[in-house]
């Protein structure tokens, strides 16, 4: 490979190999000094993304094609954008390339996914992002900038490899912005800094009140829009209930439920409560 490739094209058969699950065809395009990218490994990287293009397959039809757009480079971080044949926006993604024109990892030991965090009734507009790691567990988070509010670090009750840090703004009209922060891991001791990039509601494919509606067991989703990265349901029992990629109109449960959150394709949680 030459530094002068045509990044749309590698990306393409980068995302190719994901979703034909070929993991030497994808390996060849990454370097032998990949490190790491957002806490994985070149090899559990490569697991990871071919398991969530075998999702995405059963979403979209992109084993029929799919297009790379919005490709920016930014000092060696190419930034794209994953659409389906019929334009649907699957998922941005972001990977480092070097000089030879190899993928790279960002040497990140962390994963961090922004969103919004829109709450049933509440018209305050609140942000948060997921953490996750396969060796750092996260025990703070500092948000350096911009000044924020009302920080809260949680572990996921549905996914236990998840935390999840919820904060607000001193003014947030949900336009799109940068954070600095800093997560602190005690046992082994680790820290580290990453620079956080929100969406705002002015990104070319967010959709609205996307909030699920529950009706005494059942839980109703929006299927008309994008579809959803996952349901996580609480029921009145305790039981935890977690459905990734839900492609029902409905869901019913054994008992009452007491909560719903949706995410939606861009990543954004509706948190649903039953009043």
């Amino acid at each position: 490979m030459t530094g002068h490739c045509n990044y749309k094209n590698q990306l393409h058969q980068l995302i190719v190999a994901f979703v034909d699950a070929n993991m030497i065809s994808a390996r060849k395009q990454c370097s032998t000094q990949f490190g790491w990218q957002n806490g994985l490994t070149l090899e559990a990287y490569l697991k990871h993304n071919i398991s969530e293009y075998s999702g995405r397959k059963k979403m979209y039809d992109v084993s029929n094609g799919f297009s790379i757009e919005s490709v920016v480079n930014d000092n060696g971080i190419l930034a794209f954008t994953v659409l389906d044949q019929n334009g649907r926006w699957i998922c941005d993604d972001h990977i480092n390339i070097n000089e030879q024109g190899y993928f790279v990892g960002n040497q990140s030991r962390y994963e961090t996914i922004t969103k919004f965090l829109f709450e049933q009734n509440s018209s305050k507009i609140k942000r948060s992002f997921a953490v996750r790691s396969q060796y750092f567990i996260p025990d703070q988070v500092v948000i350096i900038s911009p000044k924020t509010n009302d920080i809260m670090l949680s572990q996921s009750p549905y996914e236990a490899d998840f935390y999840h840090c919820k904060f607000s703004l001193n003014e947030d009209a949900g336009s799109a912005f940068r954070a600095k922060a800093r997560i602190y891991c005690k046992q082994p001791v680790y820290h580290e800094t990453k620079m956080l990039i929100f969406k705002g509601t002015n990104h070319a494919f967010f959709q609205n009140e996307m909030y699920p509606v529950i009706q005494g067991n059942q839980v109703f989703i929006d299927q008309t829009q994008l579809l959803s990265w996952s349901l996580a349901v609480q029921t009145e029992d305790g039981v935890y209930h977690h459905i990734q990629t839900p492609i029902k109109e409905c869901y019913y449960f054994d008992a009452l439920v007491c909560s719903a959150t949706l995410t939606d394709a861009l990543d954004n949680d509706w948190y649903s409560f039953n009043e």
